[in-house]
């Protein structure tokens, strides 16, 4: 059997995993913790010749005689350079399942470039992530191979090189016998995608290097040695490089403070310096998550390593700015989905303070597709197959003995979505012997077992925490008051972030910390993931699955990220990070001026921060100043704010409170904003000046109702009920006649199920139609059904227009009609017992573009989504309030408006309502956006299209998560809806 496919063979030659680190050859330069200012150390990234074969069969008989003429950089993934398919996939495995066998058609590249060897006692060759399995060649000779794309591979290639120049040739397979372990949601991407060096050592070295370090300040360091056990010093530094020689009371570390203590091992003339962090995991009783003996809430994103032009590439200078972002939004964990990051990437956690999830490189997913979702064909075919033992296990041992030593690490994790057999029980136990310090993760635990069952989720020993993914939040409520299991419950992926929302998180975060047991999740996820498009107009777009011809595909299942690809935070990050914050402000009395400040940091004092508040009366900020607070982490206190209450508003009066940085840290400046909130002030309203009287006719045609007030004039239509012209002077103001709607582009969290049912019954297509119509004095009425072609109608309206000296009020009565329900197919009743949105449509012209509003914002905002919006008055363009996910959908919206004032060059149109409504105002239909299959495809309609919209139902995360609380639907059955038109 070829090597690529032999399941028994994990490598040949490659080193045992050691811990992670990089010698140098002076105490000055390890202590600058600088890899590249060691000497012992010599970067092989750069320019590499390289060779492209469709197959094995292709292949040269000695690769290393082959005269290449093409070249790439290292590190890349060739797909990117315009080699192979470029693919993404979900589930389903990207060949038949076969296993071992993955494809006979299986690409490979072929890279070549040479290296000097100066001196020679021992030289070793470092992979920091090959994807998928690589055969290496020094001299022409072969030196051995590895499997495992995102593992560490080390080489001993010192009896293979010479003083001089050296050739180095690695051949790169796209997939192998370990590709079934490797079925992660992500573009497939293949090559030499991180790091390669050389590290120069002695012959007898530290081999590898295990800190166990406990609160109380001992530390024990265990060595392993290559060759003969060697005389050793090791020296205990502070974060300042001042020397300790007794630590009794070490400053812990935690992702609030993160302190690092530097250990220096000097041996045989190389100097090893590492960070270390003084902590303790454990859990409460009450299966809380306790670090340092505190009850810690794990707030927490998924992270792949992702570049929408480099694919895995991702460097140095990309995973601070992911860390940084995390950091601003009050994120403090976050789980490596689905295989260990870049071992740099777990130092700059330890660096900036993220807890870890370290998550093995398994996922057997597409075995499910193939043999069906909790069958026992699907967990018997690999993860409870002893034949693959060996190669589960491997990849479990290379992952933790890499990170073992980061304080960051808090959970080693057994992979993902691989089933659960026993392989993961063999993986977790010898996790457990060689660690028994941090906690062992594994959700796809839940699986029947016939001995460990809770509701058919296995509890099985060997995990130290019940984990899932995208539970319901009355589920997670059971959880946290369940009686018979005192482990922590984790959501390892929740709030499914992919378009629009998600939504309900802050259900999501009442819920955990309401129980001790619930100790948190990890949105999913991070980042969109996409490949670049660059368009004619010089401009950039994004392309999902199925843009590059793959099969098969999961669309844009990928675009469901927190941030876009570019790192564009997206309104999402925006409410996670207000639902999160880790200070939370309830108004006791707030004409006294006093506030219940609740802190929820598990280690930082408040006094560590400054604080600030704005009272705001209209758009003026009219009083501002500092004030300080002292409060102990998990404690609430009242705090008495001395400002002066206005004494009256046009519209509104608010006091903001903001939390921000008192100093410049390592992921922010001083002033950056943590918490925040903001109170409506009780004043009095002062009264809106009426309007000089104006001259009121209407005039009844044989088609239109024309009525005219002075300048203006408005037609309606009797054949629809809609106004059909509003015209200022001789000014047109509609570019075609309003209507009603109930539809709205469907977001990627309206779940598919529901998208069909609603398209199926025909509610993208809804209208009114009038059965009758009259006009008493200043009113016209219209009675008729809100329904579509083909179907029976799903309500009964009045809709009645109103003319005064103020301009035109709108008055829509609407009743649902359930038996539109009764009469559907059965499969879809409960999918159409609500509807997406009830508004109606002002399709104004083009040139109505700048935006005033008195509502929630100054972000898109739904029922479900609104806790990072604040009330006030906010000037926004119409262009700006398009927010440009990958796919188009619904967006732009604002709940909890009274005002929305739209203005062009000649014209300003209010629509004021004494009951709040929601509204959006894009330059894009709701057909276009649904029509729409990349963000750079779409091109401005000639128009602003105004809802002035009733209800919008809830953003959710249903595209993989539960179904959308009810109380977040539109659920009236009886609306009642009325606004007026100004000018």
């Amino acid at each position: 059997m070829e090597k690529y496919n032999d399941l028994k063979l994990l490598a040949e030659n490659r080193l045992p995993q050691r811990s992670y680190y990089i010698p140098h050859s002076n105490k000055t330069s390890a202590m600058s913790g600088n890899k590249s200012l060691s000497s012992k150390y010599h970067e092989l990234n750069g320019t590499w010749n390289f060779g492209y074969f469709p197959t094995p069969l292709d292949l040269p008989d000695d690769v290393s005689e082959f005269n290449f003429t093409e070249t790439l950089p290292v590190p890349s993934c060739w797909e990117c350079y315009g080699y192979g398919q470029i693919q993404y996939t979900n589930v389903n495995y990207p060949f038949q399942y076969d296993p071992p066998y993955t494809f006979s058609e299986n690409p490979i590249g072929v890279y070549n470039r040479t290296f000097e060897v100066s001196s020679i006692e021992k030289l070793y060759l470092i992979f920091e992530g090959v994807s998928s399995y690589f055969e290496l060649h020094i001299n022409g000779k072969y030196v051995g191979m590895s499997r495992g794309s995102h593992l560490q591979a080390e080489f001993d290639i010192t009896d293979f090189v010479v003083l001089g120049t050296n050739d180095l040739t690695v051949v790169v397979y796209t997939y192998n016998v370990g590709s079934y372990l490797e079925d992660q949601d992500f573009f497939r991407f293949h090559g030499i995608f991180r790091d390669v060096y050389l590290l120069e050592r002695p012959f007898d070295h530290v081999n590898d290097i295990y800190v166990k370090t406990d609160v109380s300040g001992k530390y024990d360091v265990e060595l392993t040695f290559n060759g003969a056990s060697l005389p050793y010093t090791v020296e205990l530094y502070s974060a300042n490089d001042e020397k300790i020689d007794d630590l009794t009371a070490p400053h812990l570390w935690s992702a609030e403070d993160p302190y690092l203590y530097k250990l220096l091992i000097t041996c045989n003339g190389e100097y090893i310096m590492r960070k270390i962090g003084f902590r303790s995991i454990a859990v409460s009783s009450e299966g809380a998550l306790l670090i340092n003996g505190i009850d810690v809430k794990l707030k927490g994103v998924n992270r792949h390593d992702s570049h929408p032009k480099y694919g895995y590439v991702v460097t140095h200078e990309d995973m601070v700015l992911d860390i940084e972002l995390m950091k601003q939004h009050n994120v403090n964990c976050v789980r490596t989905s689905h295989y260990p990051n870049h071992p740099d990437f777990i130092e700059l956690c330890d660096e900036y303070g993220l807890y870890v999830v370290d998550e093995c490189d398994i996922e057997t997913h597409g075995a499910e597709n193939a043999f069906g979702r909790r069958t026992n064909a699907a967990v018997d075919t690999l993860s409870n197959n002893p034949e693959w033992c060996d190669a589960f296990l491997e990849r479990m041992v290379r992952t933790v003995e890499r990170d073992k030593n980061a304080p960051s690490v808090i959970f080693w994790s057994l992979g993902n979505e691989a089933q659960f057999g026993n392989n993961h029980v063999v993986m977790a136990e010898w996790t457990k012997k060689r660690d028994a310090t941090r906690l062992i993760h594994y959700e796809r635990a839940a699986y029947y077992d016939p001995d460990y069952t809770e509701e058919g989720v296995t509890i099985h020993p060997c995990l130290d925490m019940i984990s899932r993914m995208y539970t319901d939040i009355p589920e997670v409520e059971r959880k946290g008051r369940e009686p018979n299991d005192n482990r922590p419950y984790f959501l390892c992926e929740y709030a499914h972030a992919m378009g629009l929302g998600p939504g309900e998180l802050v259900d999501y975060w009442e819920a955990i910390y309401k129980y001790p047991r619930l100790i948190g999740g990890c949105v999913w996820e991070w980042c969109d993931h996409a490949v670049i498009k660059e368009l004619p107009d010089g401009k950039i777009g994004y392309l999902y699955g199925g843009d590059n011809g793959e099969f098969p595909h999961d669309n844009n299942f990928c675009c469901d990220g927190l941030v876009f690809p570019d790192r564009t935070p997206s309104t999402g990050l925006l409410e996670l990070k207000k639902v999160i914050e880790p200070l939370k402000i309830k108004a006791i009395d707030i004409e006294k001026g006093l506030f219940e400040f609740d802190n929820r940091y598990d280690f930082l004092d408040l006094s560590d921060f400054d604080f600030k508040y704005s009272v705001v009366v209209d758009k003026d900020t009219v009083e501002t100043k500092s004030f300080t607070v002292s409060l102990k982490p998990h404690t609430k206190a009242t705090v008495k704010i001395d400002y002066t209450m206005p004494s009256s508003a046009k519209e509104y009066a608010r006091i903001d409170i903001e939390m921000t940085l008192a100093k410049d840290m390592l992921w922010a400046n001083k002033g950056h904003l943590i918490a925040w909130d903001s109170f409506a002030l009780p004043v009095s309203i002062a009264p809106e000046t009426a309007n000089v009287a104006k001259n009121i006719e209407i005039e009844n045609t044989k088609r239109y109702y024309i009525a005219t007030l002075d300048n203006l004039a408005y037609t309606v239509d009797k054949a629809s009920g809609m106004i059909s012209s509003i015209k200022n002077g001789n000014d047109e103001l509609l570019v075609r006649p309003c209507d009603i709607t109930i539809w709205r582009a469907m977001t990627d969290n309206d779940s598919k199920r529901t998208k069909d049912a609603w398209k199926y019954e025909h509610v993208h297509k809804v209208y009114f139609k009038p059965h009758s119509f009259n006009v008493n004095g200043n009113n016209i009425s219209f009675e008729g059904v809100l329904g579509a072609h083909s179907r029976v109608p799903l309500f009964d309206a009045i809709i009645t227009y109103t003319f005064d000296k103020n301009g035109m009020n709108v008055n829509i009565h609407a009743e649902r009609d359930d038996t539109f329900i009764i009469l559907s197919e059965p499969t879809l009743k409960k999918d159409i017992a609500y509807i997406p949105r009830f508004a109606v449509r002002i399709p104004l012209k083009r040139e109505f573009e700048d935006l005033e509003y008195f509502g929630r914002g100054d972000r898109e905002c739904y029922v479900d989504y609104k806790e990072h919006s604040k009330v006030g008055i906010w000037n926004s363009t119409v262009t700006a309030e398009y927010e440009p996910y990958l796919m188009p959908q619904e967006c732009g919206n604002h709940i909890d408006t009274k005002r929305v004032s739209l203005k062009s060059p000649c014209t300003k149109l209010n629509v004021v309502s004494n009951k709040a409504f929601e509204f959006s105002a894009l330059h894009y239909s709701i057909e276009q956006l649904d029509d729409a299959k990349h963000a750079f495809e779409l091109v401005e309609e000639n128009s602003t299209e105004l809802l002035v919209c009733y209800k919008n139902r809830g953003a959710g995360s249903h595209s993989c998560g539960p179904e959308l609380l009810e109380k977040y639907e539109i659920t009236d059955r009886v609306i009642d809806f009325e606004f007026s038109i100004k000018f």
